[in-house]
């Protein structure tokens, strides 16, 4: 399965493919029925992928050592796919494009939450610069009040501190929930909390099936884990409490898009 365009990471993609290409899921109508998987970063997206691919039988594409690059090349038209089964593709790359979603009908959405501790925690700890910077580049210097901007727009994001530009990406991300159910109904769109996932696994696993139309296997109830944090990677208490400031009432805001299972 070659590439058609030489692309081996995020940072070609955005060079050479994203700012070039008008709709990044331009290749979507050609994978009826496909699953796609988003919400923020750092949520928990790659697992649920994986465990959906398993299940669905897809072999990994290895087009890169990244999954969702994969997923964002295939999909973008600069790859292709022979797999003839039934697709799932992680998404959570679109950022501010995330209106492309409502230009296309032939697919299910499984949108991760999660709390902003974790995955402002993860993102400082686990995740390249570059990386949390093409997101805050993106999406998080939307949240930025007006006299910051002015600043973001003369330096780029070097004055703010990372733990500010990842929870203000927190934020953008996870408030593009009420986005996507506006233009999603619930037909196709499945809100779901990563941390119900992995605390209430029969009830919310078989749903999430339900919902894609996947036959649900009980190995998958232990299939998730609650990260492990070593002791020098805690959050201080001024961090904790930043965090839950600023990004708990959107993260409680978002939470309500998600359904009642039962």
């Amino acid at each position: 399965m070659p590439s058609k365009i030489n692309v081996k990471s995020w940072a070609q993609f955005e060079r050479r493919v994203r700012e070039r290409v008008p709709d990044l899921l331009v290749e979507l109508p050609s994978f009826d029925d496909a699953i796609l998987v988003a919400g923020c970063q750092r949520s928990g997206t790659t697992a649920i992928c994986r465990i959906l691919k398993e299940a669905l039988g897809m072999p990994d594409f290895r087009l890169t050592k990244d999954d969702e690059l994969d997923a964002a090349l295939i999909l973008s038209g600069a790859a292709t796919s022979d797999w003839s089964g039934r697709h799932c593709f992680q998404t959570t790359y679109l950022n501010d494009r995330v209106a492309e979603y409502d230009q296309h009908d032939n697919y299910k959405l499984v949108w991760l939450l999660r709390n902003p501790q974790a995955v402002v925690q993860s993102m400082l700890n686990n995740w390249r610069y570059g990386a949390l910077v093409r997101l805050f580049n993106r999406c998080g210097s939307n949240e930025l009040d007006v006299e910051e901007k002015r600043t973001f727009e003369r330096f780029g994001s070097l004055p703010f501190s990372r733990l500010k530009i990842s929870s203000l990406s927190y934020n953008a991300k996870t408030a593009q929930t009420a986005q996507v159910s506006e233009g999603l109904g619930p037909d196709r769109l499945f809100v779901v909390d990563y941390d119900d996932l992995v605390d209430e696994p029969e009830k919310f696993m078989p749903a999430l099936f339900d919902f894609c139309n996947v036959a649900f296997d009980e190995k998958f109830l232990g299939a998730l884990k609650r990260s492990k944090i070593s002791g020098k990677k805690l959050l201080s208490d001024r961090e904790t409490d930043y965090i839950d400031s600023l990004c708990g009432p959107v993260y409680a805001q978002a939470r309500q898009s998600i359904r009642d299972v039962g």
